[in-house]
This record gives structure tokens, C-alpha cells and sequence, in this order.
């Protein structure tokens, strides 16, 4: 089993580096964003306030294919740019999350050749069977705790509207954090 998780662990941190410099060469590097788009034609009319940015002539709309929405064009593929760096840097990040737990099993296996710090890990050892129900029991507890928060309180604090919110914020409070409204 340790030998899997070493393996595991360096083919994480392997994908890791990859991502991380598939980030910083084909991304980063290249993503460029203009400090105006101008997508709308004028901010400062009293009427037709978000009239799109068009060519018209005589009141007649001529929709040229060239420029019509051009700079609504670039902004939503500067937003789309931004979307996928976005998606690659939570895949990094969660790629390195399981790294840390897998790099901490790690010292323990490593820490089982002396005899003092050994006692840590046979005892964990011992007590894995009952640990794993602990926290099987545990998790059923606060999932319970989480979902009456949200059927309780979801419909008027924003914290706990959903399931998902409604975890974490449980999570928080678990923590110490009280600041809910």
C-alpha cells in the first residue's frame, strides 16, 4: 500500500508541475486585456442608455459584419480566457491539496523506522478501524447538522441558500467563525 501511495504521490506532483507550467507559458504569458471595450455606443445619452456600439446611417441600422460587436467579441473571449485560467489554477490547486495529505502519509511511513515516533504510527495503525468509523459517524452528524441549516435558515441568510453554502458555513462555525448574517 505504501509503495501505491508514494507513486501517487509523485505522479500528483508530476501533473502538478505540468499544469503549472502549461499555465505560466501557453496562458499567462499570452493573455493580454484592453482597458476599455467599447461595447456600448454612448454612456452619456439620456435615452438608449446601452444602445449597443454599431454603424448606422440615417437612423438605419446597417450591420456591417466587420464591426458590428467586435469589441463585444473580444471582451467575451478575454472573459473566456480568463474562465479557463481560472478552471486550470483550481485543478492545480486541488491536484496539490491531495499531494499535501499524500506527502503527510508519507512522513508517517517514514517515521515508523525509529522506535520513539514509531509508537505514532503502530498506534494509528492499531486504531485505524475505529477512526474510520469515528469519522464515518462524525460526517453523518454534521451533514445532518448542515442540511437542517439550510431547510431551517436558507430561505433568509444568504449562507446557508444552499447545500453546499450551507457546509462550508457549518464547517466555519465548527471552526469558530460566528459571523453569519
Amino acid at each position: 500500500v505504501w509503495n501505491y501511495i508514494d507513486a501517487l504521490s509523485i505522479g500528483l506532483q508530476i501533473a502538478a508541475l505540468v499544469i503549472w507550467w502549461d499555465f505560466v507559458l501557453t496562458k499567462a504569458n499570452t493573455f493580454e486585456c484592453d482597458l476599455r471595450y467599447d461595447v456600448y455606443k454612448d454612456l452619456s445619452s439620456p435615452a438608449r442608455l446601452l444602445q449597443n456600439n454599431y454603424d448606422t446611417d440615417g437612423g438605419i441600422f446597417s450591420l456591417v459584419p466587420d464591426s458590428y460587436g467586435a469589441d463585444l467579441d473580444r471582451l467575451a473571449a478575454m472573459y473566456g480566457a480568463i474562465n479557463d485560467m481560472t478552471n486550470q489554477q483550481i485543478l492545480y490547486m486541488t491536484l496539490n491539496g491531495i499531494n499535501i495529505m499524500l506527502t503527510l502519509l508519507r512522513i508517517l511511513k517514514l517515521m515508523d523506522f525509529q522506535p520513539r515516533l514509531g509508537v505514532v504510527t503502530r498506534s494509528l495503525g492499531l486504531a485505524a478501524s475505529d477512526l474510520g468509523h469515528f469519522f464515518i459517524l462524525a460526517m453523518i452528524i454534521f451533514l445532518g447538522y448542515s442540511m437542517m441549516a439550510h431547510l431551517i435558515f436558507g430561505y433568509s441568510i444568504k449562507n446557508f441558500s444552499t447545500l453546499g453554502l450551507a457546509i462550508n458555513t457549518c464547517f466555519e462555525i465548527l471552526l469558530g467563525e460566528i459571523s453569519v448574517n
